[in-house]
């Protein structure tokens, strides 16, 4: 199992970088090109790069292979944006989301993060999807409904983190 921090190096924007950590050792980077990276390698902006040791995640892997029957029953997408301090990881707002959520949170996905703009100095704007799904009914809207209340009070209370408006 691997986690991913934040991890500062040369190659990346400040605050833009990435460290792949597996078994309390980094065997990866990445994350959004500096400019005096990109000036060197003549490369436009917006660029990203990764760095991983294939050998080092091999070495780590553990597959197994479950099977889950797939439901037949419609998921429930909500997408959420929190804004939250810059110190606080993705993982922590992912393992939040998880301990509240009852069994039919079949996912939680990151996909944005920004900072600047309208969000407070010190603080940035993460943004994820969660999924739910129940393997054996429809789910109620209502359901979910509660379940996104109590997720949002666990990040308050737990990260102090506010819905982006």
């Amino acid at each position: 199992v691997c986690d991913i921090v934040g991890g500062e190096h040369p190659v990346f924007r400040e605050g833009r970088g990435l460290a792949v950590v597996a078994g309390g050792e980094t065997i990866g980077r990445l994350g959004e090109m500096s400019d005096a990276a990109r000036s060197f390698y003549d490369l436009p902006s917006g660029v990203a790069a990764a760095e991983i040791d294939f050998s080092a995640l091999c070495e780590r892997a553990k597959i197994d292979r479950t099977y889950a029957p797939f439901s037949r029953f419609p998921p429930i997408q909500r997408d959420l944006a929190l804004v939250v301090e810059n110190k606080v990881e993705w993982k922590a707002i992912a393992e939040c989301v998880k301990s509240v959520a009852p069994d039919f949170l079949e996912r939680v996905e990151f996909f944005d993060q920004f900072a600047g703009g309208a969000i407070p100095a010190g603080k940035k704007s993460v943004a994820f999807s969660t999924l739910f799904r129940s393997p054996d009914r429809t789910l109620a809207k209502a359901e979910v409904d509660e379940t996104m209340k109590a997720i949002v009070e666990a990040l308050r209370g737990t990260l102090h983190g506010e819905l982006r408006a």
